[in-house]
């Protein structure tokens, strides 16, 4: 059974269930994050919070995510990633908070 919640429906939602809604987000990060195991290291946290989608490095340097799950467990991940790995040094993540579409049933590298 599936059940959407819109306008005011879900800012009630929002009070009663809080961190536990489902959510999405879009994700870049910007910095030394290429070449020093960003995205498996992405990919081990994103199993370790529970949350699904991909990352993939773009030209440009940045590495680039897509992920969904509840609202605090992408919030965690957030926070992991503005770690990064060991050998990593990351200037910048932008998050671009999406309305969650149950896309993905795992997390990915994407080449």
């Amino acid at each position: 059974m599936s059940c959407s919640i819109s306008g005011a429906g879900r800012r009630l939602a929002q009070k009663v269930y809080g961190d536990r809604m489902n959510a999405a987000a879009h994700i870049l990060v910007s910095g030394r994050v290429q070449g020093v195991g960003f995205r498996f290291y992405a990919e081990h946290h994103a199993h370790q919070v529970g949350v699904r989608g991909w990352a993939k490095n773009h030209l440009n340097g940045e590495v680039e995510m897509e992920v969904e799950g509840t609202k605090s467990a992408i919030e965690e991940f957030i926070t992991l990633m503005q770690q990064g790995p060991r050998f990593a040094a990351v200037s910048r993540v932008k998050v671009d908070w999406r309305e969650y579409k149950h896309r993905f049933d795992k997390f990915e590298i994407i080449d």
